[in-house]
């Protein structure tokens, strides 16, 4: 996840590192790791991972990819089995005027509503 054109997750936003953080499955520990990649910071359920370390990700967790916007660019990790339901709660809900923007700053995209 980052701003670098080779990140699978791409977000277009000046205060989100080229490479900002990794999500990786461990087969050694059976889990799913976050690795902060930024100079930036990479928050997890609202501390610090720091730069270089690696955290294992737990259902509902939340990564926020920068502290320059209180409530913006946070994401929620979720493990999904397949052939489970879709949980309700994880369906989309309408924005707010501040995440919109935020969205569209993030993309790049000035027409988004």
């Amino acid at each position: 996840i980052g701003r670098a054109e080779g990140c699978d997750i791409r977000l277009n936003c000046p205060y989100i590192s080229g490479q900002q953080c990794r999500i990786a499955w461990n087969r050694r520990g059976n889990c799913f790791g976050l690795e902060d990649l930024s100079s930036n910071g990479t928050l997890l359920n609202s501390k610090l991972v720091g730069k270089g370390r690696c955290v294992v990700l737990a259902d509902r967790d939340t990564i926020q990819l920068t502290r320059r916007y209180a409530n913006g660019l946070i994401f929620q990790f979720r493990i999904v089995l397949r052939g489970e339901p879709p949980d309700a709660s994880a369906t989309p809900v309408k924005q707010d005027a501040a995440a919109a923007a935020v969205h569209r700053h993030a993309t790049g995209d000035g027409d988004a509503q």
